[in-house]
Parts: C-alpha cells; structure tokens; sequence
C-alpha cells in the first residue's frame, strides 16, 4: 500500500489480465484525484478474508466473485439486490456495502450504440452474474422480451423461466433486437471461443450484438456480426461506464465530473491503444 493516497483495488482469480489498474489510474489523473488503484489475485478459499481484512477503501470484483462476495458484505444497494451480482464495494461508515455498476455501465454503452431496453426482445447468453444483471436490467427498463440462453437449461432458467438451453441458435435469437454475449467466450486468454456463429443469421438486420468480451480489441462474435451487416461492439465501452460509475460511489469526484465526456474519452482512448497493443 502506498501511504497519503487513496487506495482501491480489483479482486479477482485470475486477475493479471484486468486493465482496470489502467482505466483507474488514467482516470485519477485526468480527475486530479490522488489515488492509487492495484489487482490483487484473491482466491476463493480466502474471499471471506479478504473482504474482513481489507483497509481498501472500495474495490471492484471481477470473475469469479461477484456472486460468491455477496455472504461477505454488510448489505447490499441499488442494482446488486436485483442481480444478487457485486462488482463494486464502497465502505460506508464501518460497513461494507456491495453495488452492481455492470449493469448501468452495459446500459450506456448499450445507449452510445443508439439502442436500450425499453420496448426491445432481448436475448443474454450466459448464466453467471454478467448476464443476471444484464437480464434483470433489460426486464427492468421495460423490455419487451427477455429470454436468457445458457448452456445449462438449469442454470439459466434459475435467471428467468421460458429460457434456453445449449449454445444459441438461429432459432433462438429469431426476431430479437439485441443479443448480449454475458459470458467469456472468445477473452483473449481464456481458451474457448464460439465454435459455430451461424446463429447470428436469426437476428434481424436491424439488431445490435453486444459481446461483454473487451479484449480482443474484435472479438470473434463482433467479427462476424459486423460482416453481417449487423451493429456490434465489445465490451471495452460498458468496461469504461462502469468503472466510472464505481468511481462516482467511492467518492473520488462528483458524479458529473467522473462521468463527463473528457474522462470517459481519456479512459476510453488509453483502454483502446493498450488493447491493439497487446494484439
């Protein structure tokens, strides 16, 4: 730790891999703000330790934490309760409180594209505290249908009833107007990608893609989403909103200045020149 700063962190198993020491520290420094922000490799078995332990005054959680933290804190705010999914952590007085900014940041991004929710047929492959957030967030704002695509029926029908099970499939992403990719398929890094994305011939051509994955800086699903015609990002502008966002609740600056364009053009432009580097 470093003394006479601010101190946050990331946490998660793995963690080397995170570039929000980059996105918060490019942040800090266009914000003025005297803050230090590092990764911290936290393995499951000593979670609840860490989070007890701790003299951070907020962090972020990332894979596969969000979910498992949640027994660990003193409450939970906002989004978080509707996601029972936690990537930010702000202490309030003496307590620990656990706040989903994921599910915001996904809806900016969604918005930069010129999309959201409202009125939309949705469609959120993966089962794990990305694509609950992302699902409970599209229901929420008023979406139109939301189904959920899992590769285990189980899993996903535990998010909301009437999902599907296995991989998606032309048939089941007919006639949606966003498809999110909440899963890690395709991360630089992580060994599995999407084996067959011929599914995205079911959208239709007004639909937007939206693949959660940030590096690559073109992921495999935006690739052929894009060659399709079809509007598509990763997730590099929903990792950007986010982190933001968590910056507005610890504190750092005022919402309105953590959330301007000059920052979020700063963070945005570093993330972006950082990742075709590691091409």
């Amino acid at each position: 730790m470093r003394t006479g700063m601010r101190q946050f962190a990331v946490i998660g198993d793995p963690v080397a891999h995170s570039i929000s020491p980059l996105l918060h520290r490019t942040a800090f420094a266009r914000l003025g703000v005297p803050a230090a922000y590092d990764a911290f490799h936290v393995r499951p078995a000593v979670l609840g330790a860490f989070v007890g332990g701790t003299a951070l005054e907020g962090y972020n959680v990332t894979i596969p934490h969000k979910a498992r933290i949640v027994p660990f804190l003193d409450g939970l705010r906002g989004d978080a309760l509707a996601a029972g999914a936690v990537n930010t952590v702000v202490r309030e007085g003496g307590q620990k409180i656990g706040y989903n900014t994921d599910m915001d940041g996904l809806l900016f991004a969604l918005r930069e594209l010129g999309c959201g929710y409202s009125g939309a047929s949705v469609r959120v492959f993966g089962t794990g505290g990305a694509a609950r957030g992302a699902a409970c967030k599209a229901a929420s704002e008023g979406a139109r249908e939301v189904r959920v695509l899992g590769r285990s029926r189980e899993k996903a029908e535990a998010i909301l009833s009437g999902s599907y099970g296995g991989m998606p499939s032309a048939d089941a992403v007919r006639g949606a107007d966003l498809f999110v990719n909440a899963t890690p398929l395709g991360m630089a890094g992580y060994g599995e990608d999407f084996a067959d994305l011929s599914f995205l011939d079911g959208l239709p051509a007004h639909a937007v893609v939206y693949d959660c994955v940030y590096t690559p800086a073109e992921t495999a699903l935006v690739r052929a989403a894009r060659a399709r015609g079809l509007r598509a990002e990763t997730g590099l502008s929903m990792l950007v909103w986010q982190g933001l966002l968590s910056e507005a609740l610890w504190g750092v600056a005022p919402r309105e200045a953590a959330l301007s364009a000059e920052v979020y053009g700063a963070v945005h432009e570093a993330l972006s020149k950082h990742l075709e580097g590691t091409v």
